[in-house]
């Protein structure tokens, strides 16, 4: 077998544990939370609160527009609490 080629089966094996595993974790997950909503609040357990939406997003390597949103879900499904950040300009 060539390089590439086992280089090619050992990524497609990877990704079809992704697959089976993301699954598993989506039927173990109450209703309405995704996988990669259990993800930030992992990251949020590990790292502590206060974090802005960029932080967060770059942490996790997301765009910025997305993490926002993804935290309102999580805040509207009552598992987490945004705050505005004083030092923001109002």
């Amino acid at each position: 077998m060539k390089q590439g080629a086992a280089y090619f089966a050992i990524f497609r094996e990877i990704g079809i544990i992704h697959q089976l595993t993301a699954a598993l974790l989506q039927r173990q997950l109450p209703g309405g939370l995704h996988p990669t909503h259990f993800g930030v609040m992992s990251h949020l357990t590990n790292r502590g609160d206060g974090k802005t939406p960029a932080a967060i997003a770059a942490a996790m390597q997301t765009p910025k527009n997305s993490m926002t949103n993804t935290l309102q879900v999580l805040e509207k499904q009552g598992y987490i609490v945004l705050r505005a950040n004083p030092a923001d300009p109002t």
